[in-house]
């Protein structure tokens, strides 16, 4: 056939046809291994910077938190000397129109101190719960008798009904957190609505319901509702009902949102009555 060296006879040609598969074979593995090994090294390279990036972000995060807690806390004392002094010289002043606007004026620093107060809330961890064999219910019924008298400016109806729920609890952290809840609800409904505060309770489980007639939330609102920073109102921070959750996650219970746009919202808290709880904040 024209070739330059004769013929292989069999087995030889069998033979020499099986060593260049297996040669082949073993550079092509040896390629694999390689590039595979290449790869696995790039990987850990890429976590490591990843890793790297991330810690980064966080120290960052921790600066800023730490400065901006700063802040708020040395804004503190400048406002409330401003509030006291511009109460007094409204007590002092006959104009009608002067006496409106430090009115407005005490009115806007009171909600400064309102966010920066949220803020050095949010900021700073959340303490351990000073847990306590309390009753829920007179916790809860105080929380309805603080918000009575600005229902009744409001025109909101207020109801609360429920029964004795002894359980384990920080008492101070709980009626704060309720407190929010609450007037939330009170804040969300128009003149002529209602809202209500009731509670129950089986062997093992407190259960809390929060209601108003307001005027309700989007799926997507909805499904933001607790974030942190989020909020539905121009006053609002969004920190409060961040908070709330993370009290009632720290009693080793839940925060639930219910709403319809016009409808109203309903908010669920389920509180566990013995201490099965983890005590750090989420």
């Amino acid at each position: 056939t024209g070739a330059p060296f004769p013929p292989i006879g069999q087995p030889w040609h069998r033979a020499i046809l099986t060593l260049n598969a297996v040669t082949a074979a073993a550079l092509l593995l040896a390629s694999v291994a390689g590039l595979t090994d290449a790869l696995s090294r790039q990987a850990a390279e890429l976590d490591r910077l990843r890793e790297d990036v991330i810690e980064e972000s966080r120290a960052r995060s921790r600066t800023l938190d730490a400065v901006g807690a700063r802040v708020a806390h040395e804004l503190k004392n400048p406002l409330t000397a401003i509030k006291g002094l511009v109460a007094l010289v409204a007590r002092g002043n006959a104009d009608p129109r002067h006496a409106r606007r430090l009115e407005v004026v005490e009115s806007e620093v009171a909600r400064m101190e309102h966010i920066l107060g949220d803020w050095l809330t949010f900021a700073r961890p959340l303490e351990d719960l000073d847990r306590h064999p309390i009753d829920l219910g007179p916790v809860l019924a105080d929380v309805v008798s603080t918000l009575e008298a600005r229902a009744s400016a409001a025109g909101v109806a207020l109801h609360s009904q429920g029964i004795a729920c002894p359980m384990q609890g920080d008492a101070r952290r709980l009626k704060a957190a309720f407190l929010n809840l609450a007037t939330n609800a009170l804040e969300a409904t128009p003149r002529g609505g209602a809202v209500s505060v009731t509670w129950t309770r089986d062997d093992h489980t407190v259960t809390v319901h929060v209601s108003d007639t307001g005027r309700g939330m989007s799926s997507e609102a909805l499904g933001r509702v607790g974030t942190a920073f989020y909020t539905t109102r121009d006053e609002g921070t969004g920190l409060g009902v961040h908070i709330a959750r993370v009290t009632f996650e720290q009693h080793g219970g839940a925060l639930h949102h219910e709403s319809r746009e016009g409808e109203g919202t309903r908010a669920t808290v389920t509180l566990p009555t013995a201490h099965t709880a983890h005590e750090e904040a989420p």
